[in-house]
């Protein structure tokens, strides 16, 4: 992970820094696919699915209804009803209807009813072989896992890193990017996890390799391209990202697969909340999510020609997503602490009017706590999808050893999920 606001170069301190998403080393219901409307209509079936013993209340209202009508305390059969039961069916409607309204379009995302998170892990280490991996995401009780990015120009029919997860019964969240295979040459040597991707030249040609893929690995989720505001990932503008976008979600989106965007990177994130509020005319509150969501060395660069230049990719690949037929808006965080993850996805929901989900959330120590107090924010929010960055690097810190054994952010992980039960 690298620093610094300048394309394709991040230096110690800067704000536009990459995140660590890229090393070596039959289909199923899919959580979080569910969009607002449809979660109503299905919280008013069960709600419907209750049947009482009277009438409807269309039958019983006028002032011919009287105190021994069927619409009295009494069912149709003349079995005498408590009150209580009236009273508690009468409660039960109304926090039903109260429900249902916060779930209505136009209502604020954030106020929908949280949902089960998918939680899954991107697993590397030197000397890690696949087997040892499939074995860590086993012992840390996730279900889904996030492969290395698979790259289109190199398709060959199929993927065996995923291919071998999906075969020790896991799902995948993968990641695929329009870059150079692995070892091709490029103008700067051999391919390797850094080559930057390119914007389509032929997009049928590209949706059909696309097909081929999903029609091979049916992910749970399609993520396409990494971190598209990193010059280091993708080389395009973020019009030219749109339309990748939105030619590879119709392709998803037939095969019934969500998709969405690579990943807004970390510090980005923060610095869109952080202006969203200064445009809004909270100050204070843009300060005090500054002091928690930026470094020393951060802060004295949020007013720098740096950040505005991020902030004008930032907002231009914002007004993307949705346009494109993006499922869902794909973040990356690293800030430690878990009120500025809350403010960022609330920010972010109401904003751009999708649900949020991050492929790649990790942290810079092994202090267990930051772990699960991260791993209770995403669950609080209801991100649909959250995938864990297990991998030492710079500015990351993996939850195992190299040679499987999990440090203390690892058990507390594995702890957290036991908590919740099977998902």
């Amino acid at each position: 992970m690298r620093k610094g606001f300048r394309a394709g170069r991040e230096r110690g301190g800067g704000l536009a820094r990459r995140d660590c998403s890229t090393h070596t080393s039959a289909p199923k219901p899919r959580p979080g696919a569910v969009r607002t409307n449809e979660r109503a209509d299905s919280l008013g079936a069960r709600l419907g699915s209750v049947t009482f013993s009277a009438r409807s209340s269309s039958a019983c209202s006028g002032p011919e209804v009287g105190s021994g009508d069927a619409c009295s305390p009494r069912g149709l059969r003349g079995d005498r009803v408590p009150q209580r039961e009236f009273s508690r069916v009468a409660f039960l409607l109304a926090l039903g209807v109260s429900v249902l309204l916060a779930l209505l379009p136009g209502r604020s995302p954030a106020a929908s009813t949280p949902s089960a998170t998918a939680f899954g892990v991107m697993l590397g280490a030197p000397g890690m072989g696949l087997d040892r991996r499939i074995a860590v995401a086993r012992t840390l009780g996730v279900r889904y896992v996030r492969p290395n990015d698979l790259r289109l120009p190199g398709w060959r029919g199929s993927d065996p890193e995923v291919l071998a997860f999906s075969r020790a019964g896991f799902q995948t969240v993968l990641t695929v990017r329009n870059a150079p295979a692995r070892g091709a040459l490029s103008p700067g040597g051999p391919a390797g996890p850094l080559a930057p991707a390119l914007p389509p030249s032929d997009l049928p040609a590209f949706q059909r390799t696309l097909g081929e893929i999903l029609d091979v690995h049916r992910p749970a989720l399609l993520v396409v391209e990494n971190e598209e505001n990193s010059a280091l990932f993708y080389r395009g503008t973020p019009e030219e990202y749109g339309a990748e976008l939105r030619a590879a979600c119709q392709v998803a989106h037939a095969r019934g697969v969500p998709c969405t965007n690579g990943g807004l990177v970390s510090v980005l994130v923060a610095l869109l909340v952080y202006d969203g509020y200064r445009a809004a005319g909270q100050t204070a509150r843009a300060e005090t999510f500054a002091a928690r969501a930026f470094t020393p060395a951060q802060r004295q660069r949020l007013g720098g020609p740096q950040a505005q230049e991020q902030l004008a990719r930032g907002r231009a690949l914002l007004a993307q997503y949705r346009a494109a037929g993006a499922d869902f808006l794909n973040i990356h965080w690293y800030v430690p602490d878990p009120q500025a993850l809350r403010e960022a996805v609330t920010f972010l929901r109401e904003r751009v009017g999708l649900p949020i989900v991050t492929n790649e959330i990790g942290q810079h120590d092994d202090n267990p706590q930051t772990t699960t107090a991260l791993l209770e924010a995403v669950a609080d929010l209801g991100l649909p999808f959250a995938v864990w960055f297990s991998i030492d690097a710079a500015q990351a810190r993996a939850l195992m050893d190299p040679d499987g054994t999990l440090r203390p952010t690892g058990e507390a992980f594995r702890a957290f999920l036991r908590s919740r039960g099977p998902r």
